[in-house]
């Protein structure tokens, strides 16, 4: 699934930038990245891999919160359609 590993890869690149960037700066790169037009496209409307019957819709960036932990980082509020 393309939309999976656009979210693998821009976790893996927020992983390098944990020891040296703010949140906000972390916030504002996740921002830039995903607003580029290969990501949205992605990230839009594209069942959801956590219950396959619920088809995700618009990505609303101003929305988005990373999330993080010392294991994960997650991008959430993608609206459902």
């Amino acid at each position: 699934m393309e939309a999976l590993d656009k979210l693998t890869k821009l976790t893996d690149s927020l992983r390098e930038k944990v020891t040296s960037e703010s949140v906000k700066e972390r916030m504002r790169f996740v921002a830039e990245k995903i607003s580029q037009p290969d990501y949205v496209e992605s990230l839009q409307y594209f069942n959801s891999p956590l219950e396959n019957t619920v088809t995700l819709g618009e990505l609303d960036i101003s929305q988005c919160k990373v999330a993080n932990n010392k294991e994960h980082f997650m991008i959430r509020n993608i609206q459902a359609c």
